[in-house]
């Protein structure tokens, strides 16, 4: 026995508790059952460690959430530290970690963060990589005023990401962000408030997309 599974067992021994009198096959199964469950997680946060080892990390303000009907993964666009926005995706939300990071990206609108990303190879294509986020660190509400200029740009922006101008007719998806839902025939994207004030400074009817120009 190596010295790795003999410190597995004896962890699971511990977790599973003493073996009562009688009851010692049962135990035993307990015991291997979870001894394979701390393997397996191990090996699990091993390779968490290994993406959090290879990120890129960053501040930034976590501007909107919606999720990509074709791979099920959430794409949020942030905005960084130089006020560039920046679009990420987590893991796909049909797995466990995607759920759970979509979860948390959801409560997490409009607050500072500190942003893991790695670059990540596409299944279906390798010559291309997708910006992935492997962890989110929250530092609060973002309570820094927004310069006019810049909130218009990050409002435009933010829109192409929504709606880009070359796409097909949209179709209704979630969508979660300081840009709330306008009227279906005028556009998806109004300026929004962060803590009671207006992105621009402005009257709540102001709308910032071509199409409305009012």
């Amino acid at each position: 026995m190596n010295p790795r599974d003999l410190e597995l067992t004896l962890a699971a021994a511990r977790a599973v508790g003493p073996c009562p009198p009688g009851e010692e096959v049962a135990w035993t199964d307990q015991v291997r059952a979870r001894a394979i469950h701390l393997y397996t997680l191990a090996d699990t946060v091993g390779q968490d460690l290994q993406r959090l080892d290879a990120a890129k990390q960053f501040t930034a303000t976590l501007l909107s959430l919606r999720l990509e009907d074709t791979s099920t993964r959430g794409v949020l666009v942030v905005r960084n530290a130089s006020g560039e926005l920046e679009q990420l995706r987590t893991d796909r939300g049909d797995s466990e970690a995607g759920r759970a990071m979509i979860e948390r990206a959801r409560s997490l609108v409009g607050h500072r963060l500190r942003v893991y990303r790695v670059n990540e190879q596409m299944a279906g294509n390798p010559k291309m990589q997708v910006r992935t986020v492997v962890h989110l660190t929250d530092y609060g509400p973002d309570t820094d005023p927004v310069h006019e200029h810049s909130a218009k740009e990050n409002v435009l922006a933010a829109h192409e990401y929504v709606t880009p101008q070359h796409a097909s007719p949209p179709v209704p998806r979630p969508y979660i962000g300081l840009f709330s839902q306008m009227e279906s025939d005028v556009c998806d994207v109004e300026v929004g408030q962060v803590d009671g004030r207006d992105l621009l400074g402005g009257e709540r009817s102001y709308r910032t997309c071509g199409c409305a120009g009012r």
